[in-house]
């Protein structure tokens, strides 16, 4: 593989790149896009957005990532419980399985607080 130089040209490229599809793509994708190493994207991600969680923990919703892990995963079971009722077969044994290892978590954080448990 044949390694070269980024003009200041190419640099301001990807940075365009990373932030307008930064919030929608993984890193590797926009090392894909932009023709560059996923080394040297998630290297422009740490110096553009320092404050902010990497590209690839983004959600997506927008919603405030400082909320607790008990209130991510009542989000999770709430959206998994609305997808089994709406699909069957395969899909619905898959999103079980997922719904009942997110109780076991909220149950293995909460202990005795059942409150969240059911939806």
């Amino acid at each position: 593989m044949v390694i070269k130089r980024l003009s200041d040209e190419d640099r301001r490229r990807i940075d365009g790149i990373i932030e307008a599809h930064g919030r929608h793509m993984s890193q590797r994708d926009l090392a894909h896009r932009a023709g560059c190493s996923l080394g040297y994207v998630n290297k422009r991600i740490r110096q553009l957005v320092p404050d902010r969680v990497p590209v690839a923990e983004f959600d997506g919703t927008g919603r405030d990532r400082s909320a607790s892990r008990i209130e991510r995963l009542v989000e999770l079971r709430d959206a998994l419980f609305g997808l089994m009722r709406q699909t069957g077969g395969r899909d619905l044994a898959r999103l079980s399985r997922e719904y009942r290892a997110t109780l076991a978590d909220i149950a293995g954080i909460a202990g005795s607080r059942t409150q969240h448990l059911v939806p």
